[in-house]
């Protein structure tokens, strides 16, 4: 069954990613799109869980819960900024190799040892970003696709440290369920501070983008509970490695509806980043 829960927390997750693209364009506003989000995932919590669910330890719950919200907020802003630049399998694809600097700041800052295993997985996906880079574009093209790279780059390290944050979190007596809803609120609150400071002049959000939050919502609350259910029902080591490969079918649904171009460079960085983050999931 915890197999059954990653298949669906992997399409979810891919899902979830290509309404990221299809919503990102024009002068779409990114900061309302978070907030209706974290709106709908706070909605959803309330109703299923009938509280917030801080836990016997309410203080380490809001502040591990606030840590880890403002950089998952702050690394959805800039991947939904990425998803604009380049295409959505190269964008979901490096958002998925968060394992790579979460397993390095885990050596770092918690004392973990480095297997050889993992030592392999961080050098195969740093090759796949080599493969990603835009070596043949010019021009205005190359300038937008390099931005777009640093930026899901960016939201991958942010993603990491939201890793990290959430290990401190649950070895400090925070509640699971608490520190996810605390998350919302920092989505409610980023996306809607973002909206007011950087976008109300010149950013659109109407009833069209108001549905595409929804829809966003859902899958996020889709993507939290299924991953749950999966990692108390199974084994890291098998359920992992089903999560992270949503980017796969990221890159189907853009080649098959968006008709975004595959090069071989991409296949070879595709093949690499999963063989990485595989690596690094067993581990």
């Amino acid at each position: 069954m915890a197999l059954c829960w990653a298949a669906l927390n992997l399409l979810f997750a891919a899902c979830n990613d290509f309404v990221f693209k299809l919503y990102r364009k024009d002068n779409r506003s990114i900061g309302a799109f978070i907030a209706v989000i974290g709106y709908i995932w706070a909605i959803v919590l309330l109703g299923i869980n009938g509280g917030p669910g801080l836990g016997n330890n309410p203080g380490a719950t809001v502040l591990w819960g606030a840590i880890s919200g403002f950089f998952s907020i702050t690394a959805n802003i800039l991947l939904i900024s990425a998803m604009g630049l380049q295409s959505a399998g190269v964008t979901s694809t490096i958002y998925r190799m968060n394992l790579v600097p979460v397993t390095i700041l885990a050596w770092l800052l918690l004392g973990e040892k480095l297997s050889p295993m993992q030592i392999t997985g961080i050098l195969m996906a740093l090759a796949a970003i080599l493969f990603f880079f835009p070596w043949h574009q010019k021009g205005e093209k190359n300038r937008r696709a390099r931005i777009g790279l640093v930026l899901a780059i960016a939201a991958m390290l942010l993603r990491a440290f939201m890793g990290i944050s959430y290990r401190y979190a649950f070895t400090h007596g925070a509640a699971e369920t608490g520190v996810t809803f605390v998350n919302s609120l920092c989505w409610i609150l980023g996306g809607t501070l973002w909206y007011f400071i950087r976008e109300r002049r010149k950013a659109v959000f109407g009833k069209k983008e108001f549905y595409y939050g929804i829809v966003s919502g859902l899958f996020v609350y889709g993507i939290c509970i299924t991953m749950a259910y999966a990692l108390s029902g199974g084994k890291a080591s098998l359920v992992l490695p089903v999560m992270q490969m949503s980017f796969i079918l990221t890159f189907c649904f853009g080649w098959i509806f968006l008709h975004e171009k595959i090069t071989w460079l991409k296949v070879a960085g595709a093949l690499t980043g999963a063989a990485g983050i595989l690596l690094l999931s067993l581990s």
